[in-house]
């Protein structure tokens, strides 16, 4: 029986179709960073006063997205032994 099944599911190729949403509780969306680093390109402001506001920008998006991640990084190597 196990290889009527297994045939089977061989021969019917089976595709999994994962949407573009499948990341969401890992990556948040960019909001309006995208905006806000192009509002900041034009504006009149200093130089040196930009980058401060695009640093301020981009430690808010780490801070929220990519440093929340790193938690999962540690979790699974924790359960696998710490063999990462």
């Amino acid at each position: 029986m196990e290889d009527i099944f297994k045939n089977t599911l061989q021969d019917c190729n089976i595709n999994f179709l994962l949407g573009s949403g499948i990341s969401r509780p890992f990556l948040a969306t960019l909001s309006n960073v995208e905006t806000l680093l192009t509002e900041l390109d034009g504006s009149p402001a200093a130089d040196d006063v930009k980058a401060v506001v695009r640093a301020s920008i981009y430690q808010r998006y780490f801070d929220s997205v990519i440093c929340d991640n790193t938690k999962i990084l540690v979790k699974d190597g924790a359960s696998s032994g710490g063999n990462s």
